[in-house]
């Protein structure tokens, strides 16, 4: 409220969904955990391997949108950068992240 207008301001928030991954770097067959950021409280993220898309698991949000999941990289991933991307069930919303695959 302003201290002599005293009128109220509003503004419309938007939080994109994304994905960070730590460690960012791994092998076929290593782990790495994929943290969810920007979606629904309480929602289940399923997160997946882009090339070739396959379910790694589904991870629950926090009160604040946010979740983590250990996940194997799979056997068959090819060296380079990857893709890992999380879908909320609820929201559809869809998060990014990546991998370098060595």
């Amino acid at each position: 409220m302003g201290v002599s207008s005293h009128k109220l301001g509003a503004a419309t928030l938007f939080v994109t969904p994304a994905l960070g991954m730590n460690p960012a770097t791994g092998a076929p067959g290593g782990t790495t955990t994929a943290y969810s950021f920007g979606f629904g409280a309480g929602e289940a993220v399923d997160i997946y391997w882009n090339n070739p898309r396959q379910l790694l698991g589904t991870a629950t949000a926090n009160g604040r949108g946010s979740s983590a999941l250990t996940i194997t990289i799979p056997s068959n991933a090819p060296p380079g950068i990857n893709e890992v991307i999380g879908v909320g069930r609820t929201t559809k919303a869809i998060g990014v992240g990546a991998v370098a695959v060595r």
